[in-house]
C-alpha cells in the first residue's frame, strides 16, 4: 500500500463529491485504500464531509427548482420527506418508548 501524505489526499478529496471512487481514482489506488487514508487524518474527514454536503446542497436546489417549475414528482417527493409533520404520508409511523411485556403461551405442544 502506497503512503499518500496529507497534502495528497486533500487534493483529492477536491471535487470529489465525496465518492472514495472519485478520490481512488486520483489517488491511483482502490476505493477501501482511499477511504482508509481519508479517514485518517480529522482535516481530511471533515474536508470529506464537506464535499459530502455541497452536492448534497446541489440536489436540493435542483429539487427546489424543478417545484418552482410544478413538477408534481418533486413536489410529492417533498411532501413525503420534509412534509411529514403536516400529514404528508402514505403510512402511519408508530413510535413506541415503553417496553413490551409478553406472556408465555403456557399448553402448546407441536406434533413431530
Amino acid at each position: 500500500m502506497k503512503n499518500y501524505d496529507i497534502t495528497t489526499i486533500k487534493k483529492a478529496i477536491k471535487g470529489s463529491a465525496g465518492l472514495y471512487t472519485q478520490i481512488a481514482k486520483k489517488l491511483g489506488c482502490e476505493w477501501h485504500t482511499a477511504k482508509t487514508y481519508v479517514n485518517m487524518h480529522e482535516e481530511t474527514k471533515e474536508m470529506f464531509d464537506n464535499e459530502e454536503q455541497k452536492i448534497l446542497d446541489l440536489a436540493e436546489n435542483k429539487l427546489i427548482e424543478n417545484i418552482n417549475d410544478n413538477d408534481n414528482t418533486a413536489i410529492i417527493f417533498y411532501l413525503k420527506t420534509k412534509g411529514k409533520q403536516r400529514g404528508y404520508i402514505e403510512k402511519q409511523e408508530i413510535q413506541h418508548s415503553g417496553e413490551f411485556k409478553i406472556k408465555p403461551i403456557t399448553g402448546i405442544t407441536f406434533n413431530e
